[in-house]
């Protein structure tokens, strides 16, 4: 089950918010805890057991890793080992195969646990803060474990540490507040559009050309990474966007996990606007740990090498997602090193291109794949418009791509006209969201749905 899917949306998310407004006060959090249970097991059954067994162990270690650092280095293996477990160990074995030259006659295939790589981080954010005296001891289990399977949060995230929400847990923020759920819905119907309406077209486009269904013509393979480059925005935002519009709803504030990542100027910049909570984990809870840019720098650039390459393995167990973490690293030592960082304009575009040629690697099946096409994009052509490039082009599709793209990298200024002129007019900006909503279920009805990129970490 995923928010975009019409059991979600029909029966799930209704039922919920009316049995919740019926009950009292005191059983409003078992109501959740509940029904994010289900929602967990509609998607990964069993593998429950995991992520409660994981709570269950912190609640009990918690109290014993204050000022232990190797009680609180043996917690954080605990946490680690099924992740690991589930999803590196055929990467490791593949690695032994590529390193001994040996035959892989059949890898090692494990089903990965919904969102197993974002409650591991929330629950080894718990256990650090409590270490380091940031948070009390939760004495709650029930309130701990619901703060580890809520259901918005659960499946992708935004990443959301305890002492973010632990406040949020009182009976007084369980009450259905007019304006919480007003807010709440507007900005679930902006994810749910931003999802369907052009994540989703943008992504008809990206796998036509991903999926090798084209020959790989420079036209083709430029128009495929733009639009894997505005599907993985539209798709994730939108996906963070529902996801702390439903928490609104039932009195939770989630911590912004976008803002306009494509109109950064730098690689550095970037990654302060793009999913800004996985940023300010790895940079609390590994960068600054390591030094940070404390002892040189040398040891500067060591330390972004590495929180990079953790980056690029935390999103996928392959060397396509490695290559990418890489990638973006060298950017960044590039950039504290100042041998390039244009200003302005300038410096959006290069920004932006980069990118785009980052998340070949990203979305490629190889790196074979992704060597291809980036060769596809520098190679010189006679043609550059094939057949199939006229047949990828539809032009409802197309309109939309240019439309992400307009929005994605408008001026600043002009975006904040666009956003007071929104946030002035609120029965326009209802009327609005109600059709795109309509349009959206229709587009859902007739097309179906793709599965949030995301819910793949």
């Amino acid at each position: 089950m995923i928010f975009a899917s019409p059991i979600f949306l029909f029966f799930f998310f209704p039922i919920t918010v009316i049995i919740y407004a019926l009950l009292p006060l005191r059983w409003r959090n078992t109501l959740l805890l509940i029904a994010s249970g289900l929602f967990y097991v509609s998607g990964s059954g069993p593998y429950i057991l995991v992520i409660v067994g994981l709570t269950i162990f912190n609640s009990v270690i918690s109290p014993y890793i204050i000022d232990n650092r190797r009680m609180l280095i043996g917690a954080i293996t605990v946490n680690l080992i099924p992740l690991v477990y589930f999803k590196y160990v055929g990467f490791f074995e593949q690695i032994w195969y590529d390193v001994s030259g040996t035959n892989n006659p059949q890898a090692l295939a494990v089903l990965l646990p919904l969102g197993i790589s974002f409650y591991t981080f929330h629950a080894i954010s718990y256990l650090i803060d409590v270490a380091r005296g940031r948070i009390p001891v939760n004495t709650k289990v029930d309130s701990y474990l619901l703060y580890m399977l809520f259901f918005p949060h659960l499946i992708a995230g935004p990443i959301v540490r305890f002492k973010e929400i632990s406040s949020q847990f009182g009976l007084e923020n369980r009450r259905l507040r007019p304006q919480n759920i007003s807010s709440g819905l507007q900005l679930f119907v902006l994810g749910f559009s931003k999802k369907i309406l052009i994540g989703d077209q943008c992504a008809a486009i990206a796998d036509r050309v991903f999926n090798q269904h084209i020959t790989l013509s420079s036209a083709n393979a430029w128009l495929g990474i733009l639009a894997y480059t505005m599907q993985i925005y539209f798709d994730f935002s939108g996906y963070s966007d529902m996801a702390s519009g439903l928490a609104r709803i039932f009195g939770f504030r989630f911590p912004r996990n976008f803002r306009r990542p494509y109109s950064a100027q730098s690689i550095t910049e970037f990654w302060q606007r793009w999913h800004i909570s996985l940023s300010r984990w790895f940079r609390d809870y590994v960068y600054i740990p390591l030094g940070g840019n404390r002892l040189g720098q040398r040891r500067t650039l060591f330390n972004l090498w590495v929180i990079f390459v953790l980056c690029g393995l935390w999103h996928g167990a392959n060397y396509t997602f490695l290559v990418w973490g890489v990638g973006h690293g060298l950017w960044m030592v590039v950039e504290r090193l100042k041998w390039w960082r244009p200003q302005g304009w300038w410096g959006q575009l290069c920004t932006f291109v980069i990118t785009m040629l980052l998340w070949v690697p990203f979305r490629a099946e190889s790196l074979t794949q992704t060597w291809q096409i980036w060769l596809a994009c520098i190679k010189w052509q006679t043609t550059l418009i094939s057949v199939d490039t006229v047949t990828l082009i539809d032009p409802k599709r197309i309109f939309l791509l240019v439309l992400a793209l307009c929005i994605c990298c408008m001026p600043q200024r002009a975006f904040v006209h666009c956003k007071l002129f929104w946030q002035q007019r609120p029965f326009l900006r209802t009327s609005a969201l109600s059709v795109s909503f309509a349009l959206a279920i229709l587009v859902l009805v007739d097309q179906g749905f793709t599965p949030f990129i995301y819910a793949n970490f």
